[in-house]
């Protein structure tokens, strides 16, 4: 019986575009873990059910909204961001995720469910990252204020990266919108995008991790 031999099979290109593809038919709907492992497991071709629930519940507590559900478009997004891929071609199933009505083009209202799973992923980094640098510093194992307080500063920079990207969208795209080539030119050359890269190496082993 062929397995999932880690979650990056799951997440490359082809099947991520396939996943990112099924969450945009219904934008803007909550999607339950349930339904996203079985998409998981139709997408991997394998019989690992076990496999496909471990993926979709690490999905989950990154970009999961509680009660066991998630904005199907965040969540599309996320799966784009965190795909085995290159940048570029992570930031191409991005934008098939925001351009959910295939018309070729997305504008800077529509870019919510991009800055979503963008600032959950730096958000999921920066608690691993304060954890270990309060660790570093001497506090006690498990001391939350410690955290707390490294968090508060760390947060506001993710804030500051978040809002730039909104920012920046609305004033240089056309009203109209901008295609998948501006996109990434935008995207790329934006300065949160290389906190946005450590953020996912930094992610992706403690959220995302080896599944048997």
């Amino acid at each position: 019986m062929a397995t999932l031999a880690a979650v990056g099979d799951v997440l490359n290109v082809d099947r991520a575009a396939l996943l990112i593809h099924e969450l945009t038919s219904t934008p803007g709907v909550p999607v339950p873990v349930a339904t996203v492992a079985e998409r998981i497991l139709a997408a991997s071709g394998t019989e690992d059910a076990a496999g496909a629930e471990a993926v979709a519940q690490s999905l989950f507590s990154v970009f999961g909204g509680g009660a066991g559900e998630a904005d199907a478009s965040v969540l599309a997004c996320g799966m784009a961001l965190l795909s085995d891929a290159t940048p570029s071609e992570r930031l191409k199933l991005a934008f098939r995720a925001c351009d959910s009505s295939d018309s070729g083009f997305v504008t800077a209202h529509r870019l919510a469910p991009f800055i979503g799973g963008f600032s959950q992923i730096l958000v999921a980094a920066f608690e691993r990252i304060t954890a270990a640098t309060a660790t570093a510093m001497g506090a006690p194992a498990g001391n939350t204020a410690a955290q707390a307080a490294l968090l508060k500063d760390t947060m506001s920079t993710m804030k500051k990266s978040v809002a730039s990207l909104s920012r920046s969208a609305k004033e240089l795209w056309s009203p109209h919108g901008v295609g998948v080539a501006d996109f990434q030119i935008w995207a790329l050359g934006h300065h949160s995008i290389a906190v946005w890269s450590v953020a996912i190496e930094m992610v992706l082993p403690a959220k995302l991790p080896r599944v048997r």
